[in-house]
């Protein structure tokens, strides 16, 4: 990383705290979240019918869809979220915003994060396998292993780990993908390290923006669930078909928007988080005045970190049609022409006359 300094994440908004920024957060997700969960609508159909087209490869084909499609495309997503706090309303283009820039950094960090989930996969299998076969389970003995306490037991601890395994997955590549858009040339190993630098200077603030909207979610669940708890028992005592259904209806048809009102407040929630952690600032642009980034708001000027100031990236900004510009690193003495003695403007021109002896 050439944009972050190693001790940028644990100096710069330190007078910031976690309420600022759910209220910031909760101010910003109010003007622009409904069009954020219209976008995020149009990503799950999307991951729906590729899905779907290659569903013959039962594990590698959703994990590799994962990574060459929706990681790119929650990075665009997730990206225009961090400018709604600049005044600029999120664009339809921008959920391409990573296939049109950085699409290499952020396709390899989920090749990694996939080849990652694909180490509990294996092991359920091989696990699983030799519960089956175990004399324990009744493997060896005739009837198959499957079902027994000892089989259904070990399954339901692997479940668990895995899910745990992937919890910590989740909070490991955090912040990588959107860190990818902060560097000229990103390397994902370093946007990895960069998110785990943030995790390890900045623990309070950066699990409690990951945890708040699953405990959210989980609340919506945990008050719902009766509305549906209610409607099976109904159901299964044949008392009253039509109330349960009412019942098990309701409690989807509330629970399908508040959690799509949690995913979306989630997306301004970390992107407040990340202006925050890399010293963008969380200020109110004032309204048909210069934006907190001296320029209209609106506009894709990159950011002007707060205190301390810290050097801004070399090529355009991200979702600009300008192609990224590489500088050419500072040479001392002789710039490297092919020429055994370059004309330089600060220098005499000695070179020998055209046509004439050396």
């Amino acid at each position: 990383m050439t944009m972050i300094p190693s001790d940028l994440t644990s100096r710069v908004g330190e007078e910031v705290t976690f309420g600022d920024i759910f209220r910031r957060a909760w101010t910003t997700h109010k003007k622009y979240g409904m069009t954020l969960a219209l976008y995020l609508l149009v990503i799950g159909l999307c991951f729906i019918a590729a899905s779907c087209i290659i569903s013959c490869l039962v594990v590698i084909g959703p994990l590799a869809l994962n990574a060459l499609v929706v990681v790119p495309l929650m990075a665009g997503l997730s990206w225009s979220v961090v400018l709604t706090y600049d005044g600029r309303a999120p664009r339809f283009n921008d959920l391409f915003l990573g296939f049109r820039t950085r699409f290499n950094s952020l396709a390899v960090i989920g090749l990694i994060q996939a080849g990652l989930q694909l180490i509990p996969i294996i092991v359920t299998i091989a696990v699983l396998g030799m519960a089956a076969l175990s004399p324990m389970t009744g493997g060896r003995s005739g009837g198959g292993g499957f079902g027994s306490w000892h089989f259904e037991m070990t399954r339901a601890v692997l479940q668990i780990g895995q899910s745990t395994y992937d919890l910590l997955l989740q909070i490991v590549f955090f912040l990588a993908p959107l860190l990818v858009f902060t560097v000229a040339a990103p390397k994902p190993v370093d946007c990895i390290k960069t998110n785990l630098r943030i995790l390890a200077n900045r623990p309070g603030q950066f699990l409690a923006t990951f945890f708040t909207p699953v405990g959210l979610g989980l609340l919506i669940l945990l008050l719902l669930s009766p509305l549906v708890i209610g409607g099976i028992m109904v159901l299964a005592g044949s008392k009253n078909v039509p109330l349960g259904v009412l019942l098990i209806g309701l409690g989807v048809l509330l629970a399908i928007p508040l959690m799509i009102w949690v995913t979306v407040f989630g997306f301004f929630l970390k992107a407040a988080f990340f202006r925050s952690v890399c010293g963008y600032t969380l200020a109110e642009p004032q309204p048909g005045a210069p934006g907190p980034f001296g320029a209209a708001p609106g506009t894709d000027t990159p950011p002007a970190p707060s205190s301390p100031p810290v050097a801004q990236p070399v090529d355009a900004w991200p979702g600009d049609s300008t192609p990224p510009i590489e500088l050419p690193p500072e040479v001392e003495g002789p710039l490297p022409f092919d020429e055994p003695n370059p004309y330089r403007p600060d220098a005499p021109d000695d070179r020998p006359p055209q046509g004439g002896a050396p």
